[in-house]
């Protein structure tokens, strides 16, 4: 029994650990011993939080108690010393650190320690024990509804129909992008560059919805190729000077846009049906010091109201994607990618998204980056970062009822507690 308890102690501390250094990220550049920090340090208070934080201790001050029978007291420092442990380290997080924290987290274990006296752990155990397949039933189904949850939530439903297509810039001009588009295309489907090419051989155009090709001889109106929507996009030079075009493609050199004349709304009820699409486009960045990111394709409204985004980030590609779990601006999970935008060089870029993630794709490779898959996103919102770390303590999390149930069925098979460790 010994054994168990100290077992269920490491896991709780390694719980608290996880959800209270989350997302691990340490460095001495948050340590800022301003005014600011003083004031949160010292009178920093949420009713919530600090509910929350003696809760968080309960379960830590039940099982010290249990396991060492030492005196209330003693069990609440012990509590204030690790949740001391705890602010200490989160000084290098991009967290907040407060005195309140420490103070409910020693009631929590206070409070623990008070329940342990009451109720023996044996008691506990074999009431939790009685009830294993339904406790572990019961959260085995709240995984599954979750997870099916997030998956709905992730999908284009709450996409608007009120939004322009729009090549180069914002809406309101307020992001212009340099460079040279040539061709796009937007599939009703996740398709990757070799089901691409495939759907063209064979003339299976069916999920191709719109389809541009940017030529100088075709301004200032550029039709749709496809007949599935009536969608023309408007070539609107709104720069300072003359923007001369030649050979093949559409330049933007100064703040220019190619908009659609009314909002694309029947586009957008053919993603928002399927809650899937492709974008491919064939393009050529100018320059690699571009930033906002610069728009090179989007159908949104302003920079804070979009459907869909794909910009350019520097030597980066960024898109946004709108879904009631990534927010109107589509911006709580945005993707960026691995370096890859090379400038004056032609380039085949596809975006394939569907409700578990997306992927992009740069000359027919794939090409990595942060946030591509729904796993990814969900750990990110729930602030445990995207890095290795984050993923693994995301998933012990999960797995920790299991793990405490099988701990405590060994306690059992292991025979009684000694004397010293019971407490009534």
């Amino acid at each position: 029994m010994k054994n168990q308890l100290r077992s269920l102690i490491i896991i709780t501390m390694l719980i608290i650990l996880m959800l209270t250094l989350k997302p691990f990220r340490m460095s001495a550049r948050y340590l800022v011993l301003d005014e600011t920090f003083w004031e949160k340090l010292l009178f920093g208070i949420l009713v919530h939080d600090f509910l929350l934080n003696i809760l968080l201790f309960l379960p830590f001050g039940f099982l010290m108690k249990a396991y060492t029978g030492y005196r209330k007291r003693t069990i609440a420092l012990l509590g204030v010393a690790f949740a001391f442990s705890i602010e200490s380290l989160q000084l290098f997080l991009h967290r907040t650190s407060t005195i309140a924290d420490i103070l409910a987290n020693g009631l929590g274990a206070l409070a623990g320690a008070m329940i342990a006296e009451r109720v023996s752990y044996a008691a506990m155990r074999d009431r939790l024990l009685k009830r294993t397949f339904v406790i572990l039933g019961a959260y085995t189904v709240l995984l599954a509804v979750a997870a099916v949850s997030v998956v709905r939530l992730n999908g284009l439903s709450n996409w608007s129909g009120d939004y322009h297509l729009m090549l180069g810039n914002e809406n309101d001009l307020s992001r212009p992008w340099k460079g040279t588009v040539y061709e796009l295309k937007i599939f009703g489907q996740s398709m990757d560059p070799d089901q691409i090419i495939l759907s063209e051989t064979d003339g299976q155009s069916r999920a191709l919805v719109a389809h541009y090709r940017f030529e100088p001889d075709s301004l200032p109106v550029f039709r749709n190729l496809s007949d599935r929507i009536g969608l023309d996009l408007h070539y609107i030079d709104t720069g300072s000077k003359d923007n001369e075009h030649f050979g093949e493609g559409i330049s933007f050199e100064d703040g220019e846009i190619i908009r659609s004349r009314y909002p694309a709304k029947a586009l957008t009820e053919l993603l928002k049906e399927s809650s899937q699409f492709t974008c491919a486009l064939r393009f050529k960045t100018a320059e690699l010091q571009q930033f906002g990111p610069a728009r090179i394709v989007s159908i949104s409204d302003d920079p804070g109201l979009r459907n869909f985004t794909i910009g350019q980030r520097s030597d980066r590609f960024s898109v946004r994607v709108r879904t009631p779990l990534n927010g109107l601006n589509g911006s709580r999970c945005e993707y960026f990618s691995m370096p890859a935008l090379r400038p004056e060089e032609i380039q085949q870029l596809v975006v394939s998204y569907h409700r578990c993630g997306c992927r992009v794709y740069l000359n027919g490779e794939r090409l990595r980056g942060t946030r591509e898959h729904l796993f990814d996103c969900v750990v990110h919102l729930l602030d445990f970062g995207t890095h290795l770390p984050g993923r693994v303590a995301f998933l012990l999390l999960l797995t920790m009822p299991f793990l405490i149930f099988y701990i405590m069925r060994q306690s059992v098979r292991s025979g009684p507690v000694s004397k010293k460790h019971t407490l009534i």
